[in-house]
């Protein structure tokens, strides 16, 4: 099972065009959803803060409170 899908569209042609399998994706959510699924996400312990990030954080704690 996959966990997410996006897909970006820059133009209504793109939707119409992937019509049939937009529809796909969506029954099958509604499915899984139906069916109480949950999806166990590994946490990326690798995770590293950007020093630009960590420097907006320490100027505006309440930024970091938003982001956790």
């Amino acid at each position: 099972m996959q966990a997410g899908r996006q897909i970006r569209f820059t133009n209504v042609r793109e939707i119409v065009e992937m019509e049939t399998i937009l529809k796909t994706y969506i029954h099958e959510a509604i499915e899984v959803e139906k069916a109480g699924l949950e999806v166990n996400f590994k946490k990326n312990t690798e995770f590293v803060i950007p020093e630009e990030l960590q420097n907006k954080f320490d100027e505006i704690p309440a930024l970091k409170t938003t982001f956790e």
